[in-house]
């Protein structure tokens, strides 16, 4: 598997592949297990062309791989709002590939928000960041 970060501009920024049939936006996971929250008004959330350090997974995103290889996913494109304490906050599965049922992106949403994160780092001091990470799955 593949991690690879994709630096855009904005939550909902439209990546290059061709969009699934349905939307799959929609599809939040929180940490909580509940209704992902909604952003706060007025808090920015820095891209990690904004910051001096991105925030990073301690040691690694949490993916369910071999469900997500059993279901023959190929790629999927999540988008994680992350606090400044290093919480994921929501996690927005925004692109799979090939398409997939809405309680599979749920629970892929659902996972990712588990991970423990160090927050971003702008000027020295912690702060909210949107990581926008592309998971690529291939056999080995």
């Amino acid at each position: 598997m593949q991690v690879r970060s994709v630096s855009a501009q904005g939550l909902q920024a439209a990546l290059p592949q061709a969009a699934p049939a349905e939307p799959v936006s929609e599809v939040v996971g929180s940490a909580e297990g509940t209704e992902a929250p909604q952003p706060s008004i007025g808090v920015r959330y820095f891209d990690t062309s904004e910051v001096d350090t991105p925030a990073m997974p301690l040691p690694e995103w949490q993916v369910d791989v071999a469900m997500l290889m059993a279901q023959g996913v190929r790629s999927v494109s999540v988008d994680v709002l992350i606090s400044e304490s290093g919480t994921a906050q929501q996690c927005a599965v925004t692109r799979v590939e090939p398409p997939q049922p809405p309680d599979l992106l749920a629970a892929v949403a659902s996972r990712l928000c588990e991970t423990t994160l160090r927050p971003a780092l702008r000027q020295g001091l912690p702060v909210p960041s949107v990581r926008h990470i592309e998971l690529v799955l291939a056999a080995d």
